[in-house]
């Protein structure tokens, strides 16, 4: 007596994807014209399993980039071999690249060895600059996100002691002195020319440091150096104890701020130790009115 699901002996089973004559053979040996329909996937299928829009499956087919490998003498419709699937993937990948169709195209139709070494020879590098473009895109979302859940939870009347996660800034070359009218902007756009020379993206955001809260306090509006905030969860830096203060208006406009931390200063016996920081945790990344903005200054206590 058999086994469930075991055969007698002479008899194959008839498995999908291969032929039942005197030898097992899979489809990918078999020439396309042997397979019928019902063996292949349909077009809606083949755009599931791949990610790519049936749109795009047709344009394919129509310059020549990628043909279906059947079309339905009844309806016309297109159907795909299973194996196709990596050959779109491919394609795919290329396209990202930005590779142009015209050379995907004469690869669809000409492959080798040799030369799909040359082509992953020649666009490494465009895969790591995209691997590289999409990690920073992660990181700056981390630090906006931070930004706001801070603006979030911030008590804006209250000046307070917090111990804080390292943040990881560029800082840039020392500012002139803010003596001429619209020499502000104009030394902000110096540094982010600065950074960019770097290679640092300036879509992260921008701040101003100050050496010393004597500085800040001496001109609250004019930092001596912009710097540029790459991450606010830093694994080389230690957590800071720094006291916190807030402010609403545009950029450079501090209002009371310096005052107002100077006397908690004074009453806590607290000594401030090295920089401080102003960060916009709220601008015009998550409001239209600049009168709304919110600045967080941070000075290292001791």
């Amino acid at each position: 007596m058999s086994k469930e699901g075991s055969l007698p002996p002479g008899k194959l089973r008839k498995t999908p994807g291969y032929s039942t004559g005197d030898s097992m053979s899979p489809i990918s040996s078999l020439p396309p014209d042997d397979i019928a329909l019902d063996r292949l996937m349909p077009i809606s299928q083949f755009s599931r399993s791949t990610g790519i829009s049936r749109s795009a499956l047709i344009y394919y087919d129509e310059t020549g980039v990628l043909h279906p490998n059947k079309r339905d003498p009844k309806n016309n419709y297109r159907y795909y071999r299973p194996e196709q699937i990596i050959t779109a993937n491919l394609i795919k990948v290329l396209a990202e690249l930005n590779i142009p169709l015209k050379q995907i195209k004469a690869l669809s139709t000409q492959r080798s060895s040799a030369s799909m070494l040359q082509l992953f020879n020649e666009h490494e590098d465009a895969l790591q600059a995209h691997i590289k473009q999409l990690e920073q895109s992660v990181q700056l979302i981390e630090v906006f996100r931070d930004l706001l859940k801070m603006g979030k939870d911030a008590d804006e009347s209250e000046i307070a002691i917090r111990t804080l996660p390292g943040w990881n800034i560029l800082i840039g070359p020392a500012c002139e002195p803010f003596s001429e009218e619209g020499n502000f902007y104009q030394q902000f756009l110096e540094f982010t020319a600065w950074a960019q020379e770097q290679g640092y993206s300036t879509s992260f955001p921008i701040g101003g440091y100050f050496s010393s809260f004597e500085s800040f306090r001496a001109h609250p509006g004019e930092p001596d150096n912009f710097f540029l905030l790459l991450s606010t969860r830093s694994k080389t830096r230690t957590a800071l104890k720094v006291l916190t203060a807030y402010s609403r208006g545009f950029y450079g406009h501090t209002g009371d701020i310096a005052e107002r931390m100077a006397q908690m200063l004074e009453e806590k016996k607290l000594k401030p130790k090295g920089r401080l920081l102003c960060t916009y945790i709220e601008d015009e990344i998550s409001t239209i009115d600049p009168s709304r903005y919110l600045m967080q200054a941070t000075l290292n206590v001791g």
